[in-house]
């Protein structure tokens, strides 16, 4: 069953805990009731039993969810950290998730500050703010065919020479 339908379900029963805790404790006043009778014990037994613990149980799992939610930003921030550029569909990947719920996570973390990092539109890629300030725009020559190659690239990073293919990594 999803966290959602969970939810709602106690929050029904918590709404109706409620509803059935205000009539125990309005229907004296509404009904005149002087002396209480069979339906009033009634209600009052079934708040004291069921609304009670309804209510506690709501609480408690509204608060779990918040703890789980809080969580999975967390590992999206551990995730992204151990790269410097991640594409949002690996983050998507890892996650199980559309790409568009990979980037509104990637947001709320952000927003809880557990990551700091930035959407490149062009790439959609995740680049941490450490990442950037390790970016360095270089003139590589390829080590096989000796083919200029410029970019911007992250030192030990992997280029892959557009010319021949050659794979080597970027020096510090």
């Amino acid at each position: 069953m999803k966290a959602q339908t969970k939810t709602l379900i106690w929050l029904i029963l918590f709404i109706l805990s409620l509803a059935g805790t205000l009539l125990f404790v309005i229907s004296p006043i509404i009904f005149e009731i002087e002396e209480p009778g069979q339906g009033y014990i009634v209600v009052s037994v079934f708040c004291g039993t069921v609304g009670f613990p309804v209510t506690l149980a709501f609480y408690a799992l509204w608060r779990k969810s918040k703890k789980v939610k809080s969580e999975v930003y967390k590992d999206v921030a551990t995730f992204i950290k151990m790269y410097r550029r991640t594409p949002l569909s690996e983050v998507a990947k890892r996650f199980n998730v559309s790409e568009k719920e990979a980037e509104n996570l990637v947001l709320k973390a952000v927003e809880m500050k557990y990551l700091k990092a930035y959407i490149d539109r062009e790439t959609n890629e995740i680049v941490t703010s450490e990442a950037i300030k390790a970016t360095k725009v270089v003139r590589l020559h390829c080590p096989n065919c000796g083919a200029e190659i410029s970019g911007v690239y992250l030192p030990g990073e992997v280029v892959v020479c557009p010319y021949c293919g050659t794979k080597f990594k970027v020096v510090k």
